[in-house]
């Protein structure tokens, strides 16, 4: 059977930035970082620093409830650079959060879920007028 459908959560595509603190429960902050994609069991992220597969993190989030931290740990490393940002680095983070935490982070990624996307697809453009009847 080919690659199968790995993933527990859907991601959503996204660019909002999160700060990145080092430790499980407490630590130094390491920095801001761009969230490129979250789902309710990890997320994608772009990242200046330097951070090591299996050390414990933790994300604090803003949202319109105010501030929260997730604990995470990366999983994988992604690409280094691209045009925007040469010297970012990509990671896979796997979050681990406590009840009252995936209560927070669930609204956080519905939030998320329901924004307009930031750049329309030839996709979302076809669907678009598939359901309005134009072609326009």
């Amino acid at each position: 059977m080919a690659d199968a459908i790995r993933r527990a959560h859907a991601r959503f595509p996204c660019s909002r930035p999160v700060e990145i603190l080092h430790g499980a429960a407490s630590g130094t902050r390491l920095g801001t970082g761009i969230l490129l994609d979250v789902s309710l069991s990890g997320a994608f992220l772009r990242f200046d620093g330097e951070l090591r597969v299996a050390t414990p993190y933790r994300l604090r989030f803003e949202s319109p409830d105010g501030s929260f931290e997730i604990p995470c740990r990366v999983v994988r490393l992604g690409p280094r650079g691209v045009p925007e940002a040469p010297q970012a680095r990509h990671y896979g983070l796997n979050f681990n959060p406590t009840v009252e935490q995936e209560r927070q982070l669930r609204r956080y990624v519905d939030l998320i879920r329901r924004e307009p996307p930031a750049v329309e697809t030839p996709f979302d453009r076809a669907l678009r007028d598939y359901w309005s009847g134009g072609a326009g």
